[in-house]
């Protein structure tokens, strides 16, 4: 078109505007009424007709039509009516071309004679076909008529083949969303039959393993929610071992599409659980698996009862061992005493008869197997004889009792110990007379008293000892003729409490005898434990009563007890504390921190690379790996950091009461550091491995020892996952943070060894006159590659790791220096201000660093302003007085900063000798706009001066925020709106052109 008019233009914009009104539809209802609308109402076109194609016949079969007016609207309506649109056929090469077509010159010869008479019967000067595409196929047709000719300059044709293009997508949308929400629909149907199904089910993607969809049922399985189980792996749920089976699965699932495998899987809460899975592999058109699908099976249950069925069989035969074991030993010992003993289960049934008893049983005619018969089967009661009340008696009371009588059919007396127990009683009985004293007795059986192993001491009823046994001596190491004459107690190894000793004599003098164990001395000082049995022998009247222990040494019994519970605890390899272990001390060490309110680190690493070492160079060597490798860590940690081995090659290490995560991860290096250094192996093999860690944390990670360990255990996955030789979090945020943070502490190392920090002066005004009365010292870090950085980037590090320290001390000692050469030069009227850090004011010693600093540098210390915020002050409110006391008796001010936002106490700032607030930079930055602002602005001006103290306000930026801090009086400032802190040659040249003279 030659020239655009207003008419012209204002048509462009309505076309403009119909284009913006049709991208807002976004449903299928009425979309093709509103689009022929839209076209005559916001378009300003005269006539619109849509009409919808038959792909296959080429043909339209429905159309919607707008005019601008009722004669156009007849005209269409007519058309509509007398022209077979449905029966129109429309040529291949039409829709074919898919560009929109324009009729803007009637006079010109076109095959397109169908539309041109159209246009020419009812008087329409120009038209626009445009195709409606879905993808690359026309699916429909929008056809625009107007009166006028010529209308179809460069930037019409655009904006119409826009429209074109949007109205294709937007009704190609339409459709697909109908279609999505038919398929939403079908799939919300298969998605109910899939959750309530019985089964546990769920679908992962074949490569990642990472779960896509998963039912209730297999989610309540593992112990998870379902919107828990959205992001888990398979490999969250699959036990260390399990893990490894991932790739082969994942091969095998290509090659069979469909199998079942039994595996180990995890609970939430760290529990494992036997499972069966069957898989079946859903494959796209090239035959690449696209999703695995599952069904799993629990199998707790019948792993259970196998596993029950065999713990019965193995403890069975551990029992029978350990009992054939015991009995040895027992009956070595009870075959040797003097009495005969015999024990009943509380059906009266004999479960065991000592040699002794058999062969009195014998000596009297009886010489059945009594094990398993009933006493009063093979021995019924007599009229008279008390034994058989007696035992009822100790069952009924279950308390031992004593008793002699004389057994009729046999003709002899018999002296009885019965002592009860929950599984029946244990009865010692030996054949006695009267009219002879034990004494005699046991001398006169020397097969006895002499050749028993067993220890045999006779004492009076004061505990002095009257005769030994030769197995005394053995034992002891005191001969008879040592030992006859001292007291009991100098045997004692006084290991038990007076209690104790009490508890045995009561025994004593109640029931006439007392068994147990009990550590005695021998000659040599060595102390070890014996099994003793004491007994009050009963003499003739005119005889006193004596005591008669028989004791054996059980030193061998205890040291083997030890070490099967060191067996138990401990890896028998590495000697390390094993996986029970682990758990009993990371469960105490939890409950240490949540009393104290403390931090402890779960380490979990395995070694890199071992299994190369153990089938390249054989078992033998990898053991032999294990063990330096146990060595070197055991050298390295504290005694109280507890180091396992949980098997194979992963170890576990807890540290308690740790300051933050860096702390762990600090640790986590030296472990991967340490480890990754070449190791030298018998035969002159060299090796290299690394070590990869996972990290959890207590309490952030978890609240059991389960759980922690299951935490770390992923991380170490996640290590590993990522390239092993480093470290992860359980939170991988956590990891990122504190990542950076150790880079932040080594370069700040670096920095501080290599002078790279800076300090620059932030000038600070009187508020009236707008000359310079002092500068806050602040730090900045020259980073040779990043550049100059803040301290907000570097000094919460700082104060983490201790450096503030020789932080402070290096910018004090630096600015006192600088401010002394400019005091040298004449430029003396200003007052320095130095930050302290909170750990330089609970940890240092300030006014010894002062002094040190004045003294050094000649700076006075009476322009020297020492600033702290309010917070930190009231951490150490006594000790301050007492320092801010010293340091005003040597000149120096002190100033509060970031006045209001700690506790802003008038009561607490009476009692500190104070010189200048500073208000902080929150509270001046929305002035005097916000009124709660202005008012704890002005009343800070009000307090301080009420206390006689000067105030600064910090972060003035605009010229409206210094006009209001005039008004209320605000002594000094400090901000962008005059100078940012700078460096110190270009402070000197603020201090020359704002010198007093």
């Amino acid at each position: 078109m030659a020239s655009a008019t207003p008419t012209r233009a204002n048509y462009q914009i309505k076309l403009c505007n119909f284009h913006k009104a049709i991208l807002r539809y976004k449903s299928t209802a009425q979309l093709f009424e509103q689009i022929t609308r839209d076209a005559v109402q916001i378009g300003g076109i005269h006539g619109a007709w849509l009409g919808a194609l038959d792909p296959d016949k080429w043909q339209i079969v429905s159309t919607v039509a707008h005019a601008s007016d009722a004669e156009e609207s007849n005209k269409l309506q007519a058309l509509l009516q007398t022209v077979s649109f449905a029966g129109l056929a429309l040529s291949p090469a039409f829709i074919n071309t898919r560009d929109t077509t324009f009729y803007q010159d009637l006079s010109s010869q076109s095959t397109d004679s169908f539309w041109r008479s159209l246009l020419t019967k009812n008087q329409w000067q120009s038209a626009a076909i445009l195709p409606l595409l879905n993808d690359t196929k026309v699916f429909g047709i929008l056809f625009l008529i107007w009166h006028q000719s010529t209308l179809f300059d460069t930037n019409t044709k655009q904006t119409l083949s826009d429209i074109s293009i949007d109205a294709s997508g937007i009704i190609s949308a339409s459709e697909a969303s109908v279609a999505a929400e038919k398929a939403t629909q079908e799939l919300r149907k298969y998605e109910t039959l899939f959750q309530n199904a019985g089964w546990s089910m769920a679908i992962a993607d074949p490569e990642s393993h990472q779960l896509i969809y998963s039912n209730l049922a297999f989610a309540t399985m593992h112990g998870y929610t379902r919107a828990e189980m959205s992001s888990l792996n398979l490999a969250d749920i699959f036990s260390i071992e399990a893990r490894k089976q991932l790739p082969a699965l994942a091969a095998r699932a290509h090659k069979e599409g469909s199998f079942s495998y039994e595996a180990k899987h995890l609970r939430k809460n760290g529990t494992s659980f036997d499972c069966k899975t069957h898989v079946t592999a859903f494959k796209d058109n090239q035959g690449k698996v696209i999703f695995r699908a599952a069904c799993l099976e629990d199998l707790t249950e019948q792993k259970l009862a196998q596993t029950q069925v065999q713990q019965l069989l193995e403890q069975t035969q551990l029992l029978l061992n350990e009992k054939n074991s015991t009995n040895r030993l027992l009956e070595s010992i009870f075959n040797r005493v003097t009495d005969c003993f015999v024990a009943l289960d509380n059906n009266w049934r004999y479960t065991y008869v000592n040699k002794k008893a058999a062969e009195l049983f014998r000596s009297f005619g009886y010489n059945k197997n009594l094990l398993g018969r009933n006493i009063w089967d093979e021995f019924p009661p007599v009229p008279g004889d008390p034994f058989h009340a007696a035992y009822h008696k100790a069952i009924d009371t279950q308390q031992a009792v004593y008793f002699e009588h004389y057994y009729q059919p046999w003709g002899r007396w018999f002296e009885n110990r019965v002592y009860p127990s929950e599984d029946g009683l244990t009865i010692y009985f030996t054949e006695t007379t009267k009219n002879k004293k034990l004494e005699q007795k046991i001398l006169q059986s020397d097969a006895i008293y002499q050749k028993t192993f067993n220890g045999v001491m006779i004492t009076d009823l004061d505990g002095n000892i009257l005769a030994t046994n030769p197995a005394f001596s053995a034992i002891t190491g005191y001969s008879e003729a040592e030992i006859v004459g001292k007291n009991a107690r100098i045997l004692s190894a006084n290991k038990h409490t007076k209690a104790f000793y009490t508890e045995v004599w009561e025994s004593l003098e109640s029931t006439g005898s007392w068994q147990g164990e009990i550590w005695n001395r021998r000659k040599s000082g060595d102390a070890y434990p014996e099994w003793i049995t004491i007994n009050r022998i009963h003499h003739q009247q005119e005889s006193e009563d004596r005591y008669l222990a028989i004791f054996s040494d059980i030193s061998k019994i205890k040291q083997n007890e030890a070490a099967l519970a060191h067996l138990a605890h401990h890896d028998a390899l590495t000697g390390l504390p094993n996986r029970t272990q682990l758990f009993i001390r990371l469960k105490h060490s939890m409950d240490i921190a949540k009393r104290n309110k403390t931090m402890l680190a779960l380490l979990m690493f395995d070694l890199d690379h071992f299994k190369y070492v153990n089938d390249s160079f054989g078992h033998a060597a990898g053991d032999q790996l294990l063990k330096l490798v146990t060595d070197k860590l055991s050298k390295r940690f504290r005694e109280q950091d507890c180091l396992c081995r949980l098997g194979g090659d992963e170890f576990t290490l807890v540290l308690d009461n740790i300051a933050s995560p860096d702390a762990a991860a600090r640790v986590a290096e030296d472990i991967i550091q340490m480890l990754s250094k070449p190791w030298r192996l018998a035969n002159e093999i060299e090796v290299r491995i690394s070590a990869s860690v996972g990290i959890s944390l207590y309490p952030s990670h978890g609240d059991s020892a389960e759980e922690l360990l299951q935490q770390a255990d992923t991380s170490l996955y996640s290590a590993k996952a990522e390239g092993r030789a480093r470290y992860k979090f359980f939170n991988q945020e956590l990891t990122k943070i504190v990542r950076a943070r150790l880079e932040v502490e080594a370069e700040l190392r670096h920095a501080i060894n290599k002078n790279e920090l800076l300090v620059y002066y932030q000038p600070q005004f009187e508020t009236n006159s707008n000359i310079i009365i002092g500068a806050e010292a602040l730090v900045r870090w020259a980073h040779p590659s990043k550049g100059l950085i803040p301290p907000i980037h570097f000094i919460h590090v700082a104060e983490a790791t201790g450096l503030i320290s020789a932080i402070g001390t290096w910018v004090l000692n630096s600015a006192c220096q600088q401010c002394a050469l400019w005091f040298s030069q004449g430029l003396r009227d200003f007052t320095l201000a130095v930050n302290l850090s909170p750990y330089q004011f609970l940890h240092g010693d300030i006014e010894q660093s002062v002094a040190s600093a004045t003294a050094k540098t000649g700076f006075p210390a009476q322009h020297l302003e020492l600033e702290i915020t309010e917070s930190t002050l009231m951490d150490r409110e006594f000790d301050a007085i007492k320092i801010f006391n010293a340091l005003r008796a040597r000149g120096v001010r002190i100033a509060i900063d970031d006045f209001g936002t700690g506790y802003s106490s008038l009561s607490y700032l009476k009692r500190f000798p104070l010189d200048t607030l500073k208000i902080d930079r929150s509270f001046i930055s929305d002035l005097p706009e916000d009124a709660d602002d202005a008012a704890i602005t002005q009343a800070i001006i009000a307090m301080a001066h009420s206390l006689r103290l000067k105030v600064l306000a910090e972060g003035v930026e605009t010229e409206q925020q210094l006009k209001f801090l005039r008004e209320a009086d605000c002594d000094f400032y400090q901000g962008f709106l005059r100078s940012p802190a700078i460096c110190a040659q270009d402070f000197e040249q603020l201090l020359k052109v704002n010198k007093r003279l």
